[in-house]
């Protein structure tokens, strides 16, 4: 009994330790990507320079390309007004402002209908994209770049995006949120990515955390960073990720994801690829799609993203809706990423299907079922004494201080170079990506791995977050 314990033991032991290094090439692998990001997120922030967010300046306004913005909005009268007033204040000449009212139950077609003296008229009753019934279109007789349409519900946003995208006038569509604000110059700036470079078809904008900012009449009076560790974390969380990833990958001409908060499409393109999906990361579909397309038909199309374009949207402010939001962005990414298996390793597919797609399967994918293995495996190892003290430290200890230090790297370079905050408040940042690791980044590891259960299990429910509206998120940070 004595020599085969000794020879589990020893297997045991074996097991680990073989478990140990390959958990070190893999964060050694994530963290080499990383380095590797932030590198040519610095190569596109210079390429970026003022000719290219000035070029739309250059051409007189009537020559710009018409743009319509569409915003599905379900429930959402507690920040309807706001978001009207946002998007219609944009400094662009030829501009629609749409909203597809998705089958609310409250008052916001009610308000809207007050507010700009709505008036019924006619549409295509023949749809050419998937999306439950229209019931009716309305115009205002005060500002007759906004219309509403109305329709059933299918409760997703992709269904009410197509909805609009049949009555939608403009060469260009922005998609968004209701619960988003845009900084007057958005449009402009996303426009002028596509000016200077004709072949773009569809162009990322980078996504701020409106918590604890000044907002009123729909435009962003004052920006401050969020009290709450909650609402602070995502301010440092979303930095990180649009300036090293999503600038990083754009620079390789590999954008992942145009978020659904913020993306300019060449409304012609959206309509060829079908629409959008009826699924929950209804902006990865679509990213995912465009890229598609381009590769399938041997196009010079390209994905742009323009760093400037801002756009201020709510994060869920406590424990509870982070993690909900969480869940159900890690169910999403496991549903799409299935969806365009068929594009990994796929010659016709190139760089999407030999390095963005599996990467996304490998780092950020399997990230959260990873960590958990190897924080098991690190506890295991130290119980019955075979842990590596060189190399575990090394693993985990020096992939959370390359966070903190990449975190740092990016605020740093994006207020450099795009100032929005404060200097109290970027200080704030700066010691935030400290704080980041614990508890946020063990519990975002937790929220993600349910998600992935979540998703094997068949939920696909959609579970809405509660907006609280710009007026209630100044007064939940003031404390009032």
């Amino acid at each position: 009994m004595g020599c085969l314990m000794q020879f589990d033991s020893s297997t045991l032991s074996l097991a680990i330790d073989r478990l140990n290094w390959l958990f070190f090439w893999y964060y050694a692998g994530s963290t080499l990507s990383y380095i590797v990001l932030i590198f040519f997120a610095y190569l596109f922030i210079r390429r970026h320079h003022k000719k290219v967010h000035t070029t739309a300046l250059e051409i007189p306004g009537s020559s710009l390309p018409s743009v319509t913005i569409i915003a599905p909005a379900k429930n959402e009268q507690a920040c309807i007004l706001r978001a009207a007033r946002s998007f219609l204040a944009m400094d662009y000449p030829n501009l629609e402002v749409l909203f597809v009212d998705d089958g609310s139950t409250d008052s916001t077609f009610d308000l809207l209908l007050g507010a700009y003296q709505l008036q019924a008229t006619s549409w295509p009753h023949e749809p050419a994209l998937p999306h439950t019934p229209i019931e009716s279109v309305w115009r205002s007789a005060t500002d007759p770049r906004l219309t509403i349409v109305r329709k059933q519900s299918a409760g997703f946003k992709g269904d009410a995006t197509n909805a609009g995208l049949e009555i939608a006038s403009g060469e260009y569509t922005l998609v968004t949120d209701t619960d988003s604000v845009l900084e007057k110059e958005t449009v402009l700036r996303m426009v002028s990515v596509v000016l200077q470079d004709p072949r773009t078809i569809a162009v990322g904008g980078n996504l701020h955390a409106v918590n604890g900012c000044e907002v009123s009449h729909g435009e962003l009076n004052a920006v401050r960073a969020p009290q709450h560790y909650y609402e602070i974390v995502q301010v440092v969380e979303y930095i990180r990720a649009f300036f090293m990833s999503r600038l990083g990958w754009s620079y390789l001409n590999m954008t992942p994801i145009i978020s659904g908060a913020l993306g300019l499409y060449r409304t012609d393109v959206l309509r060829a690829v079908g629409g959008f999906a009826n699924v929950l990361a209804e902006d990865l579909d679509m990213t995912l799609k465009v890229h598609r397309h381009i590769l399938d038909h041997s196009l010079s199309s390209r994905i742009g993203f323009a760093p400037d374009a801002k756009a201020w949207t709510e994060v869920p402010p406590s424990y509870w809706y982070v993690s909900s939001q969480r869940i159900r962005w890690h169910n999403s990414l496991c549903d799409v990423l299935w969806r365009f298996r068929s594009m990994l390793f796929r010659p016709r597919y190139g760089r999407i299907g030999f390095i963005l797609l599996p990467w996304l399967w490998a780092y950020e994918l399997m990230a959260p079922l990873v960590e958990v293995v190897a924080w098991t495996t690190i506890v295991l190892a130290a119980v019955i004494g075979c842990l590596n003290w060189r190399l575990a430290p090394l693993t985990l200890g020096g992939g959370y201080a390359l966070t903190v230090v990449l975190s740092a790297i990016s605020i740093l370079q994006s207020e450099g170079r795009y100032p929005r905050y404060s200097r109290p408040d970027k200080r704030k940042l700066l010691v935030q990506t400290v704080f980041e690791l614990f508890p946020f980044r063990f519990l975002h590891n937790y929220w993600r791995l349910r998600g992935q259960i979540s998703y094997f299990l068949g939920d696909r429910r959609w579970k809405p977050i509660p907006r609280g509206g710009f007026d209630m998120v100044e007064q939940h940070n003031r404390g009032d």
